[in-house]
């Protein structure tokens, strides 16, 4: 939600002035922003008069610092033993038990990228998992619960879907894609759990996706390339197909990767200026979250020309 202490900044900004966007407490600094609209935002999960973390979130984090020291291995089995201690408290029929399942055959038969380093990528704490990424700040950073109100959602590179089935209350209907099958297989296993019928989840390529209607907006959370290489052709090219998709108006939200891995191609700066080619961008901002591959992100939101 937004902080209403959070202060704005003016509107009508010219083009290429200098004008600090601030979403999590340390204020960013952004060039070459379009004449609209700059908000602010300050979510709950990095608020320093939020209220304390609890024990759950102390232990994600501290599992996230033994991630970055010592490697995959370690992250992966601690918080696999903090969640296996709250499955074995659970029904025999949780769908947790399936999705360990998928992940184990993920890791044996799936060539490609493990993009949770033998966990879940995504964490929720509705669902009771850890990850590498928190769902809910996510989702409170970009206010994504007000934007995609009522709206027909994509969402590309959906993952094990956790993004997807916490936005189904708000909106209308919301397909995602996801070339991992073993993903989706998890994310449909949770679907049915949550008995959610207005999501839905497809194994395929993006480029090869061919909806039948546009789409009111479109989630690109890290997307637009990635480290297995599952999206063909350049970012341009890539935006281009995301505006084909979009009704007029519609909205396209898009995350970037940590700084370091988005310098591969044209740094988050020069991502601004692609995105600004083909939607005009209402908002920049930052994704506020203590897990480690959360910081240092920026989101961006435009309305397709």
């Amino acid at each position: 939600m937004i902080d209403s202490s959070a202060t704005k900044s003016s509107t009508n900004l010219a083009v290429g002035v200098t004008v600090p966007v601030a979403v999590s407490p340390t204020a960013r600094t952004v060039t070459k922003f379009p004449s609209h609209v700059v908000e602010q935002h300050r979510p709950h999960c990095v608020s320093p008069d939020a209220a304390p973390m609890p024990s759950r979130q102390k232990f994600d984090t501290f599992a996230e610092v033994v991630w970055s020291r010592l490697g995959k291995s370690p992250f992966a089995a601690t918080v696999a033993v903090s969640d296996a201690v709250r499955l074995a408290l659970s029904p025999l029929g949780h769908p947790q038990r399936r999705a360990l399942a998928s992940l184990a055959q993920m890791r044996r038969q799936w060539s490609g990228y493990d993009y949770g380093h033998g966990y879940f990528y995504q964490a929720s704490e509705m669902l009771g998992i850890s990850g590498r990424r928190s769902t809910e700040c996510r989702i409170e950073s970009m206010s994504l619960k007000d934007r995609l109100s009522g709206k027909r959602v994509l969402d590309i590179g959906s993952n094990t879907g956790f993004i997807a089935l916490h936005l189904a209350q708000h909106a209308s209907e919301i397909i995602g894609i996801d070339p991992n099958p073993f993903y989706i297989d998890i994310a449909d296993n949770y679907r049915t759990h949550l008995n959610i019928n207005n999501v839905s989840f497809i194994a395929n390529k993006f480029e090869n996706f061919a909806p039948s209607q546009k789409f009111d907006a479109i989630l690109s959370l890290s997307n637009h390339f990635t480290y297995d290489g599952y999206l063909l052709g350049s970012i341009a090219s890539y935006l281009a197909r995301c505006r084909e998709l979009l009704v007029e108006g519609g909205l396209f939200i898009c995350e970037s990767h940590p700084p370091q891995f988005e310098a591969r191609a044209k740094g988050q700066d020069g991502l601004q200026d692609e995105i600004a080619s083909v939607f005009d961008i209402s908002l920049v901002g930052d994704i506020a979250s203590r897990k480690s591959l959360d910081k240092s992100r920026v989101f961006f939101v435009g309305v397709a020309k």
